[in-house]
C-alpha cells in the first residue's frame, strides 16, 4: 500500500543528506503535518528487532533481486523487503523512498518488512563506497560499496544462487549472485577487476551482491545464432534430470520437478534431447503430455535410472532404437555402471527440406571420482569407440549423455580424461562441447567441471554450428537445484545448409591420416560441399564421375596442399539429377572414392 505522507519534495531533497534533518527528522511543510518521526537508517539499525520504524533513503537495488530491495542515506543502508512484490516494479534506482515498516531480520540480514511507502521518482543515483575486501562488516550492511582490483578464486561462468570466492591486496569476502540478475552464464574475470554490489547478510557471512554484470566485472560469452531462429537449424541438449520422478532420492516435489522440466524443454525448443536419471516411467509420461508436438522414450534395463530420447515429431522420423550390447566385448556391462549402456536412436532428421540419417547416443557413464570409477569410465569409453569405428564409422554421429567426466582433464586426481581416445581422433570424432570445458563452464550445480557433453562424428561436424554449444542455465526457474535438477542443460545447434565449422577454423586442425569427408549438403541441389584431411603436404587431385564411370568435373587436378583440413564447393548446375562419385587421388599413391546424390 501507499502511504500518504504530505510532505514537500522539494524539502525532502534538500534535507536528505543533511545533518541537522538526520538530528531532527525530515522537515514538514504544514504544522499539521508530522514528518519528525522520519529518523536516519542509522539510527533504525540500532534499534530493537520488532520495532516499527519510519526511514527515507535513496534506491540502489529496485527489482535487480526479485526482493529485497535495498535503499540508503548517508549514513546507513538496509534491506526492504516486500511480500506483495508490489513495491519492487514501482522503483527505480535513484529514486526516493519513504518507507515505514517492521524491523525483522531474515537468516541475520536487517530489513523492514510489512511495509507502507512512498516513492518520489528521481534520478539521484548513489555512488558506491570505496572500500577494501577486509573492511566488509555490519559497518556497510545493506550499502553499495565498490572493491577496487579484486580477483575471483572460480573460472568459467557465473551461475545463479551461487556464491564466489575474491580477494584484493587486504582480504578476501564472497560475492553472490542473485537468480534474478543478468551475469548468470556470463564470463568469470580472470583477471583483476572492479566490483560493484551492495552487502548482504546471510546466517552471519557477509556478501557482496552485484545487481548487473557490470557491478561484477562480468562480460556475456559470445553465443552464435541468435538471429537464426530455431526453426533453420537442427538443434540438440542433453539433460540429467536428476532422480526424475523419485522424490525419495531427487527433488521432494515430483509434480513441481514434472513442470519446471517442462518449461525448460519448452524454452529450449529443441529437436531432440536425450535425458539421464529417468526414475519413473510414470513421470515420464506426464512429462510427455506436457510436450505437444513431442514424442519420447525410454531404455529398457534394469537399473532405475533410465537413459531415454525425447524429440520433435515434426523434424525427427523414428527408424530404430536400441540398447548397445555387443557380443565379444569384455566386462561391457560392468564398465557401463554395471549395466546402464548406450542408448542408441536412429532416426532421419529434416531441415529446410535436407534430410539427413544420424545415429544418436544417450550415455550415462560411471560415476564417482575414484580410481575404480575411473578406470571403468575409461575401458567403457575404449570398448564403445573400438565398436563405433567397426560399426559406423562412415555414419553421422551424436554421442550425448553424461559422461561423468569432464574431456579436458579428469575429475579424478587431474588424470587424462577417459575420453582422451575421442579428443585425439579429430580425424573422425569431435568433442563440441570441449570449448566450454576450456572456458571452464560447469554443467552441473554442484561441481565446477563439464561432465556433460556432445560428440560427433566427422561426418556431422562439418554442419556444426560453430559457437552455439553452451550450457544453459534456467534462471527463470525458481530455486533451481533444489527442485528440478542437480545438472544443466548442454545445447548445440547444426545447420544442414551451412558450414561454419570450417570457416571459423581458429588453428589449424592437423588429421593423423587422410580422410574423404561425405558431402554436405547429400543430396544436393545445385551445390554441396566436400571435405577432406591431410596429414602431410600432398599432390591432390579431386574430381567428380557419373554412374557410367565418366568424368564429369575436374576440381583439383595434381594441385600441391599443406596439412590439414581442406574444402572445395561442387556446382552441378549444367548436370541431370542423380547419382554421382567424387575420388580423392593423392600424391603418395592413396584414393577415396564417395557417393553422392544430385536431386533437382
Amino acid at each position: 500500500m501507499i502511504e500518504s505522507v504530505t510532505v514537500s519534495f522539494l524539502i525532502i531533497l534538500s534535507t536528505f543528506f543533511s545533518p541537522t534533518a538526520y538530528a531532527t527528522g525530515f522537515q514538514h511543510k504544514h504544522s499539521d503535518t508530522i514528518t519528525s518521526q522520519i529518523i536516519t537508517i542509522s539510527d533504525a539499525r540500532k534499534q530493537a528487532v520488532g520495532n516499527q520504524v519510519t526511514v527515507a533513503g535513496r534506491v540502489t537495488v529496485s527489482d535487480q533481486f526479485g526482493g529485497p530491495a535495498f535503499i540508503q542515506d548517508t549514513s546507513a543502508g538496509i534491506a526492504i523487503y516486500d511480500s506483495s512484490n508490489n513495491l519492487y516494479p514501482q522503483i527505480s534506482i535513484g529514486d526516493s523512498l519513504v518507507v515505514t515498516g517492521q524491523l525483522s531480520q531474515f537468516h541475520s540480514l536487517l530489513e523492514l518488512t510489512n511495509i507502507s511507502y512512498t516513492v518520489y521518482p528521481e534520478t539521484n543515483i548513489v555512488k558506491p563506497k570505496e572500500i577494501t575486501l577486509n573492511q566488509i562488516s555490519e559497518a556497510y550492511e545493506g550499502q553499495l560499496v565498490a572493491i577496487k582490483n579484486a580477483s575471483y578464486s572460480s573460472k568459467g561462468t557465473f551461475s545463479i544462487d551461487k556464491n564466489y570466492p575474491v580477494s584484493d591486496a587486504f582480504g578476501s569476502a564472497i560475492v553472490r549472485i542473485d537468480n534474478n540478475t543478468d551475469i548468470n552464464g556470463s564470463q568469470i574475470p580472470t583477471t583483476p577487476v572492479n566490483i560493484t554490489g551492495v552487502v548482504s547478510e546471510y546466517d552471519h557471512t557477509y556478501q557482496i551482491m552485484p545487481r548487473n554484470m557490470e557491478d561484477a566485472g562480468a562480460v556475456p560469452f559470445p553465443v552464435a545464432g541468435s538471429d537464426v531462429p530455431l526453426k533453420e537449424t537442427f538443434d540438440i541438449a542433453t539433460w540429467n534430470l536428476e532422480w526424475f520422478g523419485n522424490a525419495s532420492h531427487g527433488p521432494a516435489n515430483d509434480s513441481l520437478q514434472i513442470a519446471n522440466v517442462a518449461s525448460v524443454l519448452k524454452k529450449i525448443d529443441a529437436d531432440l534431447y536425450a535425458v539421464e536419471e529417468v526414475s519413473n516411467s510414470i513421470a515420464f509420461q506426464k512429462l510427455l503430455s506436457l510436450l505437444p508436438g513431442y514424442h519420447g522414450f525410454e531404455a529398457h534395463y534394469s537399473q532405475t535410472q533410465k537413459t531415454a530420447f525425447i524429440y520433435k515429431a515434426a523434424t525427427i522420423d523414428s527408424i530404430s532404437s536400441q540398447l548397445i550390447e555387443p557380443a565379444g566385448y569384455s566386462n561391457w556391462d560392468y564398465y557401463w555402471a554395471n549395466g546402464r549402456p548406450p542408448f542408441e536412436f536412429t532416426f532421419n532428421a529434416t531441415i529446410n527440406g535436407i534430410t539427413k540419417q544420424i545415429h544418436a547416443f544417450d550415455i550415462h557413464a560411471k560415476a564417482m571420482s575414484d580410481q575404480t570409477s575411473y578406470d571403468r569410465r575409461i575401458n567403457a569409453s575404449k570398448e564403445f569407440k573400438t565398436y563405433l569405428d567397426n560399426n559406423l564409422k562412415t555414419q553421422n554421429l551424436i554421442i550425448m549423455g553424461d559422461y561423468n567426466d569432464d574431456v579436458d582433464q579428469s575429475i579424478f586426481n587431474n588424470d587424462p580424461s577417459p575420453y582422451n581416445n575421442f579428443v585425439a581422433d579429430s580425424s573422425y570424432y569431435r568433442v563440441i562441447t570441449r570449448l566450454l570445458s576450456k572456458r571452464n563452464e560447469a554443467s552441473t550445480t554442484a561441481y565446477s567441471d563439464m561432465i556433460d557433453h556432445i560428440t560427433v562424428s566427422n561426418e556431422l561436424y562439418p554442419v556444426f554450428y560453430t559457437n552455439t554449444q553452451q550450457v544453459v542455465k534456467p534462471e527463470y526457474i525458481v530455486d533451481y537445484s533444489t527442485t528440478t535438477s542437480d545438472h544443466y542443460p548442454v545445447f548445440a545447434r547444426f545447420r544442414f545448409d551451412h558450414t561454419l565449422a570450417i570457416q571459423h577454423t581458429n588453428q589449424p586442425r592437423i588429421p593423423q591420416q587422410p580422410y574423404l569427408s561425405q558431402n554436405y549438403p547429400n543430396p544436393f541441389n545445385p551445390s554441396t560441399n566436400i571435405q577432406f584431411n591431410l596429414p602431410v603436404k600432398e599432390s591432390v587431385t579431386l574430381e567428380v564421375y557419373n554412374i557410367l564411370g565418366q568424368k564429369v568435373a575436374s576440381l583439383i587436378n595434381h594441385k600441391p596442399l599443406p596439412a590439414g583440413q581442406h574444402m572445395v564447393t561442387f556446382h552441378a548446375g549444367d548436370l541431370p539429377s542423380g547419382i554421382y562419385f567424387y575420388r580423392l587421388d593423392l600424391g603418395s599413391g592413396q584414393s577415396f572414392t564417395k557417393k553422392m546424390t544430385l536431386m533437382k
